[in-house]
């Protein structure tokens, strides 16, 4: 196969230049061992031993020891680090270290927290052969901090420095006075980096002061902490895993489920906190008798009750938000600067501005220099009502800012869903099994395979996650490149994508956008689409690739990489060769793979969906992103005219420049009957769709609510459809940010729509998935911040398909839908290194032979698989 690069044909003249001066370089302890029952690592070997002699032992409390014997091997072994996303490699250190029986060689590495770490030996022969043996081990790190006070919610409106304070674990080291020894450390939030500071572990000063300043604007801020220390004899710390302190500003929200599902003519009373402010005020055109010609209440109660003449069939929305009454202050408004001096007022156009835009100028009666008004805040600018006059006094309120939504809730009236909103899930499913996964990131997206084993992709790593049929966790290191860099000699691995960090964008080996995995035929498919930038690179490559996983292959040992994994790079088409594709989907329609290529949420580049053929001879698993060339001259490149992936091997490329502008597309899936590819247009105006059998035509279709009101849904997405699922009569598609799933009836062309019941603003519709067997459509709400209002929050649920088409078939009949979110899930334990950890589900998968769900579990870094009951499924 093509893919199987040498990437280490500098390695013997290497050895050779630092022959001399290796023993040098490398502190070599000696040890005999001769109980060691093991096969010495020849690399002639085909396979490898059963028992090779390669071992990771704890010597200390941080220290990890790494013992080989070699044999028929050049002077040096190489070791790589094959796990996580520094890839800190040992390096180059001898193949022999003496030649009494029973002694081995070793090296020594001091890490500074638990988890699991994974090395690679590298040994070859002075005939060229080489053979890679892995060894793997769990490093117990010092337990989490036992118990946090403080944190939780801070008024937006009377902001404050909070304290925190923690007790740590008493089975870590014994307290201790000397910060140099033993000490606590903080993670501030917004921050990469941990402090540098030393906090004390016990005693009145074991604690911290949030300043006010971190509290100046709604959102949740988490501080992370750890206890850390040096152990005995190691200049290196050793440190627990974080536990998150979390803060949310905010003001009163309302209480239970967002969306209530109600019938006509009854009164409802709705409940609220009211925590923050002096008075509420609620909003509705259609719930509350209007004043003034606005549906607008004051009450400083905890409830307001909804007349039953006024809950018409259909769907209302109520606002709440808190504010200080006498000094016009609210919680999701900013006020301009007032009057200073009495003139003449010009106003700009009201609507949204950014933070700084001028907004209105004061003209001064007495001849000074005019007083510029300008946005307080990024949103939407209204004017108050003095400002309606051509002339204003000092003092007076021109202009404020609505700067982010009030709470709002929804009452849908007379609708033929009807919802059981609390069914713990051990009525259909056996107790849940919860798989720990190694890997970086947090994760994202999962899949079955065609045994049974489950597949997790996390964002933020180069790993994907593997849960065999037999409950067995692997985490898989996907192939990247390494380049020689000395001295001291070592082969750091490329960066083919960009990280944005405020101002700064970085190469590094991890991709963030991770979206999409699933099984293609025999082989799981996945994406690495490079990071998701809120800004053009500039020259920093943001390359994507998409993988291929063949259980049918064996993994050879005489490669770095795993054998069973082939890796497409996208082409560039710019001129600098940045890349920046920014692949979203990822599916399979007529013998091609179809990619979507988003080119980035923010900015006008068009986006494409792309095809090419699985030819594994293309595979390019080590390309060396570090060459401006090595891309260009890579086999797969987009095709020109009168070419195709079938007949020339290159990849086709369908712009969608010609369609409405602004569609960026994000996921796709394959129609089951004509084999065309739909797509959703994740700045939540259209649905679309390409037909292969048509010359590739494209034809969107507009959503009836694009939901791009302010406020409405999010900023420049509206709704955000992302998700979509196909049957054989209808395309649905889950609005992460409304919380609707849509249902597109391919035979009329139209849109239903189901709004799902969540119980905070914080919670998002992450995916859907159809179970064809029972005909359910799942879906996960997930709770993403670090600092949830409600940690039962994220949970899952389905609609019974049939019914939703029998309604939609003869709506007169009124034929109800029944739908359940489930409750319970959250009594699943975490992980012992997550013990505080909220559960987010995101991805969600069905494994068709069985009715098994398996989740991706965002915090706590699990993969949380349920197993129906017999009555339940099929």
């Amino acid at each position: 196969m093509s893919n199987k690069v040498d990437i280490f044909h500098t390695l013997p003249w290497l050895l050779i230049v630092i022959a001399v001066g290796a023993l040098t370089l490398v502190a070599i302890a000696i040890e005999s061992d001769s109980n060691w029952d093991c096969t010495p690592i020849n690399p002639g070997f085909e396979s490898i031993p059963a028992q090779p002699c390669f071992r990771a032992s704890l010597s200390a409390e941080n220290l990890v020891t790494l013992q080989w014997r070699v044999t028929e091997s050049t002077p040096f072994v190489y070791i790589y680090d094959d796990f996580g996303a520094l890839y800190k490699d040992i390096g180059i250190r001898p193949a022999s270290c003496k030649s009494h029986i029973g002694k081995a060689c070793s090296a020594s590495v001091r890490v500074q927290k638990g988890g699991y770490f994974r090395w690679l030996l590298m040994v070859e022969n002075t005939e060229g052969d080489r053979i890679h043996v892995p060894v793997a081990i769990s490093v117990p790190g010092p337990h989490p901090i036992k118990e946090v006070s403080s944190g939780g919610i801070v008024d937006v409106l009377a902001p404050t420095a909070r304290r925190f304070s923690w007790l740590v674990d008493p089975r870590n080291s014994a307290l201790n006075t000397d910060l140099e020894t033993a000490w606590i450390e903080l993670k501030t939030p917004g921050s990469f980096v941990w402090q540098t500071d030393h906090y004390s572990r016990g005693g009145l000063d074991a604690g911290f002061t949030a300043p006010q300043a971190v509290f100046n604007k709604v959102g949740a801020f988490s501080y992370l902490i750890r206890d850390c220390h040096l152990p005995a004899g190691s200049s290196t710390k050793f440190c627990s895993p974080p536990t998150s302190v979390g803060f949310y500003v905010g003001s009163d929200h309302f209480k239970g489920h967002r969306v209530k599902y109600v019938s006509s003519g009854e009164d409802l009373e709705l409940q609220f906190t009211t925590s923050s402010g002096n008075i509420r005020l609620l909003s509705s055109p259609t719930l509350i008798p209007k004043q003034g010609g606005m549906g607008l209440v004051a009450t400083t109660d905890s409830s307001y009750l909804v007349d039953g003449a006024r809950l018409t069939p259909g769907m209302h929305k109520i606002e709440l938000v808190s504010c200080h009454w006498h000094s016009k202050e609210c919680a999701n408004r900013k006020n301009a600067d007032r009057a200073n001096k009495p003139g003449a007022l010009h106003r700009e156009a009201p609507g949204y501005h950014n933070q700084g835009d001028l907004i209105a100028t004061v003209t001064p009666d007495d001849g000074s220099l005019p007083q510029l008004i300008v946005a307080p805040a990024t949103g939407v600018v209204y004017f108050d009502d003095v400002s309606a006059q051509p002339h204003i006094d000092t003092g007076d309120l021109i202009a404020y800012v609505i700067t982010q939504p009030s709470d709002q809730l929804y009452v849908v009236v007379d609708s033929p869903v009807e919802w059981e909103l609390e069914r713990d899930y051990s009525y259909d499913f056996y107790p849940a099994v919860a798989h720990t996964v190694t890997g970086g990131g947090q994760p994202l997206d999962i899949s079955y395979d065609s045994s049974g084993g489950i597949w997790l992709l996390n964002e933020h790593s180069n790993n994907i996650e593997h849960v065999t049929g037999d409950g067995q966790v692997e985490s898989i290191t996907v192939p990247l490149s390494r380049n020689l860099e000395s001295p001291p000699p070592v082969f750091p691995p490329v960066t083919p994508f960009a990280l944005q960090q405020g101002n700064t964008t970085t190469p590094v080996a991890i991709s963030s956008l991770a979206e999409r995995v699933t099984r293609i035929g025999s082989k799981m498919w996945f994406t690495q689409g490079g990071g998701l930038l809120g800004r053009p690179p500039g020259d920093v490559g943001n390359h994507s690739r998409i993988i291929s996983y063949n259980p049918s292959l064996s993994d050879s040992p005489a490669t770095v990489y795993d054998d069973r994994m082939c890796v497409y790079n996208v082409p560039f088409d710019d001129a600098n060769g940045v890349g920046d594709n920014q692949v979203i989907g990822l599916t399979a329609s007529n013998n091609r793979i179809w990619i979507s290529e988003s080119r980035g949420f923010f900015n006008t580049q068009p986006s494409s969906v792309s095809a090419f053929v699985d030819n594994p001879d293309q595979c390019q698993n080590l390309l060396n992103f570090d060459d401006p060339t090595a891309l260009s001259t890579q086999d797969l490149q987009y095709c020109g005219a009168g070419r195709s992936p079938e007949q020339d091997g290159c990849m086709e490329r369908n712009l969608l420049d010609a369609l409405p502008p602004g569609i960026k597309v994000a996921h796709l899936e394959t129609d089951p009957v004509d084999q065309s590819i739909w797509f959703t247009d994740a700045h939540g105006n259209y649905l679309g769709n390409l037909l292969p059998h048509k010359n590739n035509a494209v034809v969107v279709y507009r959503f009836p609510d694009t939901h791009d009101k302010p406020h409405d849904g999010m900023v420049g997405f509206g709704g955000f459809p992302w998700t979509l699922k196909i049957d054989n009569s209808a395309v649905y598609l889950g609005e992460y940010a409304t919380q609707h799933i849509l249902r597109f009836d391919k035979a009329s062309s139209t849109f239903d729509e189901i709004h799902i019941p969540c119980t905070t603003s914080q919670v998002t519709l992450h995916s859907i998935e159809i179970d064809r067997t029972t005909d359910r459509l799942w879906f996960t709400l997930s709770n993403e911040l670090a600092v949830p209002l409600d940690k039962k929050a994220s949970k899952i649920g389905y609609i019974n398909l049939t019914e939703w088409r029998d309604h939609i078939a003869e709506p007169q009949r009124k034929n109800s839908i029944s739908a359940v979110i489930y409750s319970g899930l959250d009594t699943i334990p975490a992980s012992a290194e997550r013990p505080n950890s909220h559960q987010a589900f995101r991805g969600i998968a069905i494994e068709p032979s069985s009715g098994k769900i398996a989740l991706a579990t965002m915090w706590r870094k699990q993969i949380t698989e349920l197993t129906p009951n017999a009555g339940f499924w099929p």
